[in-house]
């Protein structure tokens, strides 16, 4: 039984999903709290199922309460068809208008 630290709050910000060095897009974060989140894939990119334990790298658009851009790594500790619970680690969060801008 997955155990929470603090409980998640429902959102919909489109992510992109780094796995074994493939770019996993079109994915969304579908809940997320200080210490995790579940996102899932919207198309068939993602395998089946993610490893328990893998290691994963997010990138999203945080729009609460101002744009930015959130970066983390996250450790793979529920999965099912076409999503996975992560233990987030290693945020780190920007402006998102200067960070688009500068690519």
């Amino acid at each position: 039984m997955e155990r929470r630290w603090h409980q998640r709050g429902r959102v919909d910000y489109k992510a992109f999903m780094w796995f074994r060095d493939v770019c996993i897009g079109d994915c969304e974060v579908q809940d997320i709290a200080p210490e995790g989140m579940y996102i899932k894939a919207r198309s068939d990119h993602l395998p089946d199922r993610l490893p328990i334990g893998a290691q994963v790298s997010i990138a999203y658009i945080s729009e609460n309460p101002e744009a930015h851009l959130v970066c983390c790594k996250g450790l793979v500790v529920h999965s099912e068809d076409g999503g996975a619970g992560l233990l987030t680690r290693e945020v780190e969060c920007g402006d998102a208008e200067r960070q688009t801008s500068a690519a």
